[in-house]
């Protein structure tokens, strides 16, 4: 009984000893060694300058577009403007000089003559007014495009008045003679379509040209950039390289 009994201890003792499945070390020591992570992949230093300049130029390019493509169109929108307020006004004297009764023939012709005058407009249109009735005398257009409540307001008001009468098109309306019995009123109606074509096409033009100055400005900072930076530094890292062996006789040839 003592020798079984010893025999067992002797069993556990030797299997608590045993050695480990082989592989297990590897584990461990795999698990608890840190792993190397290599350090970030960067541009060299003539591509990251290239890149910095082409976008700060593009951002200038770019600021600089938008605000001469915004400074052109406000300049032409004012100028549609003043050449449709001149011809209003234009039409209103030429009416006021004329006899009390004129042919609508007549008035078309004298319309058609302002009209042709300058090409952007699109319409003129002579109306009358009389006991809150507003009646259309003679017209250019097929169909007056100016809103009926901005002849009533100049007829009430006797005041230049601008209003919307649709898309991209704007209206001006003159008074004739107001507080007379020849109370009326002229509307005069101008396209904005074109001078917004033009500023789009503009856009575009200008876009495309910046960009291929962007390309072409990044392409040759970077062959600068090459030639005087990168080259020489390469030059002297080369000439420390064969110092490093022993050979302090070398010189870097400096260009300049």
């Amino acid at each position: 009984m003592g020798l079984e009994r010893g025999d067992e201890n002797n069993s556990l003792a030797s299997g608590d000893l045993q050695d480990p499945p082989a592989g297990t070390d590897d584990m461990m020591s795999s698990q608890d060694r840190p792993s190397a992570a290599g350090p970030p992949r960067r541009r060299p230093l003539g591509t990251r300058l290239a890149i910095y300049v082409a976008l700060s130029v593009a951002t200038v390019v770019t600021l600089v577009m938008a605000a001469g493509t915004f400074i052109a169109q406000s300049q032409m929108d004012g100028d549609l403007r003043e050449t449709a307020e001149v011809t209003a006004f234009a039409v209103a004297d030429d009416i006021e000089l004329r006899p009390d009764s004129v042919p609508p023939d007549t008035l078309v012709a004298v319309l058609r003559s302002f009209l042709d005058a300058a090409a952007d407009l699109e319409s003129i249109t002579v109306y009358r007014g009389s006991a809150g009735v507003v009646q259309t005398v003679v017209s250019t257009a097929t169909v007056p495009t100016a809103p009926e409540s901005l002849v009533r307001q100049v007829l009430s008001t006797g005041d230049t008045v601008w209003a919307e009468a649709g898309p991209d098109t704007l209206a001006v309306g003159v008074p004739i003679r107001p507080g007379t019995d020849r109370q009326g009123a002229v509307a005069v109606t101008v396209s904005l379509a074109g001078i917004r074509r033009l500023a789009r096409t503009a856009g575009l033009i200008a876009l495309a040209g910046g960009a291929i100055g962007v390309v072409a400005i990044t392409l040759l900072i970077h062959l600068q950039v090459r030639r005087l930076v990168l080259r020489p530094l390469l030059d002297i890292a080369g000439v420390m390289d064969v110092a490093r062996g022993g050979d302090l006789a070398t010189r870097v040839h400096v260009h300049r």
